[in-house]
């Protein structure tokens, strides 16, 4: 689907720019072919004598290499000078050959005289040339040539021009009459999708579940109460840059491992009591023995502002909901999670109490229901689902403790 949509833009803007490149060649052609047909004719004039060149207004025999060396150095060190003093860039008009005038631009940027004939190429004399040019008569000689190089490839140019232009209105009208490349396999990949989320719920369903939670909180409470402090295994094998780090040699670091897990176990254990009242003291209380259902402040029904978590077999299914009736939910994957997202609603609804009538039902899922035509997202689908391989020992599942999981991720 991401490939089909790649390729139709690329290949509308080819398009673009073939549609740029012929409406810029449509509009210079018709001065290109004057000055081709031009300069044609002035090549076409074998006596030199009579091949004019005009420089500054000084009209010369092509063949009379004194003045034509004279006037160009004269205009060198007259305008073109006085332009590089002021650092203009505007054309100045410095030959006419056969009716075609050549212009002179200095280019402040690289420090060049560029020659041009519009529509037509360009010659770029470096700035040292140009003044070589005002003392030396050959190098005034070599600018000369080039100026008659650029009118010897006019005919050229506009012939190149028109096969240019016909290739691009070729290619043009092949790109043009290929189709929009469509998706066809469009059930298939919702059939992936559906499969790919369910897949996650799952994996998450192992991963945050009450008792995958609760059983990391006592493992985690074993690790530590057995002094297992955060880093030690790198403590006793150490890099040489992490003993360096802690300003110490490799051995000492790993010789001093079995005194901070010492430490570090009687002040995990003497913790206990601070522990046990930071979760009493948690504003979200326990509602059920196994861990699967929080509550945050007052209950629905009683007019005061409060929220909910519980676990729905795949997810945290939160709900929030204020003082005037107000209800949001919404399902997250972690517990913690959905603690701070039903926390946030709650400070959403105390600083926005008119932003929706009392009573209401705000759902997070209305985008998607605009955008889809279903109202309730893949997500919410599947967190409501219940799992069936789980399900078949969900009867013998070991009950936490009471006063463990208080609505925390870790389980303490």
């Amino acid at each position: 689907m991401i490939a089909n949509a790649n390729a139709n833009a690329s290949r509308h803007a080819a398009i673009d720019r073939l549609d740029r490149t012929t409406a810029r060649l449509d509009h210079a052609l018709p001065a290109l072919n004057d000055h081709a047909a031009k300069a044609t004719a002035w090549l076409g004039i074998e006596d030199r004598s009579r091949r004019m060149i005009t420089i500054d207004g000084h009209t010369i025999a092509d063949n009379d290499s004194e003045h034509l060396v004279a006037a160009l150095q004269n205009m060198l060190r007259t305008k073109y000078i006085d332009a590089r003093q002021v650092n203009s860039d505007k054309p100045i008009d410095m030959f006419t050959i056969g009716g075609i005038t050549i212009t002179g631009r200095y280019s402040r940027i690289s420090d060049v005289l560029q020659l041009s004939a519009t529509p037509g190429g360009h010659r770029h004399i470096d700035h040292t040339k140009a003044v070589e040019a005002m003392s030396s008569a050959t190098a005034a000689r070599g600018i000369i040539q080039q100026v008659r190089n650029l009118v010897k490839v006019l005919p050229q140019d506009a012939t190149d021009a028109h096969r240019q232009l016909e290739r691009a209105r070729t290619r043009r009208d092949e790109l043009a009459a290929i189709p929009d490349a469509e998706f066809t396999r469009t059930e298939e990949l919702a059939r992936a999708r559906y499969t790919l989320a369910e897949l996650k719920a799952e994996v998450n369903a192992r991963e945050n579940s009450p008792e995958a939670l609760a059983s990391r909180g006592e493992d985690l409470d074993r690790r530590r109460s057995e002094g297992l402090y955060p880093k030690w295994s790198l403590d006793l094998n150490p890099t040489r840059a992490h003993a360096e780090k802690e300003k110490t040699t490799e051995a000492a670091l790993a010789a001093s491992v079995p005194d901070k897990m010492a430490a570090y176990a009687e002040q995990w254990n003497a913790g206990a009591d601070d522990r046990a009242q930071a979760r009493t003291n948690d504003p979200w209380k326990p509602r059920s023995a196994d861990g699967s259902h929080f509550q945050y402040g007052g209950d629905r029904d009683s007019g005061q502002a409060g929220a909910s978590i519980h676990w729905t077999d795949r997810a945290w299914h939160w709900t929030a909901w204020s003082a005037d009736g107000n209800k949001t939910s919404d399902f997250e994957d972690r517990r913690d999670t959905a603690r701070h997202a039903a926390e946030a609603a709650l400070k959403r609804f105390e600083k926005e109490p008119a932003a929706a009538a009392a009573g209401q039902e705000v759902t997070l899922h209305a985008d998607t229901a605009r955008d889809t035509g279903h109202p309730h997202p893949l997500k919410a689908m599947l967190a409501n689902q219940t799992p069936t391989t789980p399900a078949r020992n969900r009867e013998h599942r070991p009950q936490p403790a009471p006063t463990r999981g208080s609505g925390t991720d870790r389980g303490l």
